[in-house]
């Protein structure tokens, strides 16, 4: 008798989107764990006294910080233990996964973060400042991973699912992924599904 798939599914994208808490939906429809390296870089930073964008900035020279991190995903996918696994890069260290990409306006998901700040970090002045710093981080993410991976995290086409989160709530978002999901360990992927909840954008 064939053992069971693993349910292995990587959540990444824009700052503001909302993958932590679709992440977390996610993992409590399926009944697997969830792991962060979000917040795994953000116990870090913590750590060494550093802002996660200044963590960013020394990542882009220290890359014992990136291969921490990457290491978490490299495992899961060694393992094949079911797993959602919220992160910039899960999508190109676990391959056999169901790789999800969930973008937002970038004004919107400044508002988001400025309005629900999390307690590591810095408080904004405003939500243009927060906007701003959205958009260094992701560059120099973008940049860094680039460089170092000869991949391009923000490239929709390295993904399953795109969705849009922008004027969806999370529960409809995560029963949009837990349905492409189900679709998607029943066929063999060969390029992208796109979508917002209500124009969703998936791989056939």
């Amino acid at each position: 008798m064939n053992s069971p798939k693993p349910i292995l599914i990587t959540i990444s994208g824009d700052l503001g989107s909302g993958k932590s808490t679709v992440g977390r939906l996610i993992a409590l429809r399926l009944g697997v764990p969830l792991k962060s390296t979000g917040a795994f870089q953000r116990e870090l930073a913590q750590r060494i006294g550093l802002t996660t964008l200044e963590l960013n900035k020394l990542a882009e020279t220290d890359r014992s910080i990136d291969t921490q991190i990457d290491a978490i995903s490299a495992e899961i996918e060694r393992q094949q233990t079911s797993t959602v696994v919220d992160s910039r890069m899960a999508w190109h260290f676990i391959p056999s996964a169901f790789k999800v990409f969930l973008s937002v306006d970038a004004r919107l998901a400044a508002q988001r973060i400025f309005d629900a700040p999390r307690s590591s970090e810095t408080p904004y002045a405003s939500v243009e400042e927060v906007q701003a710093a959205n958009l260094a981080r992701r560059q120099s993410e973008v940049e860094r991973f680039k460089s170092r991976y000869g991949v391009n995290i923000a490239d929709h086409a390295n993904f399953d699912l795109v969705v849009d989160t922008s004027a969806a709530a999370p529960d409809a978002i995560a029963d949009v992924v837990v349905a492409e999901f189900h679709k998607f360990q029943g066929r063999t992927a060969t390029g992208p599904i796109a979508a917002k909840p209500q124009a969703l954008h998936v791989r056939a």
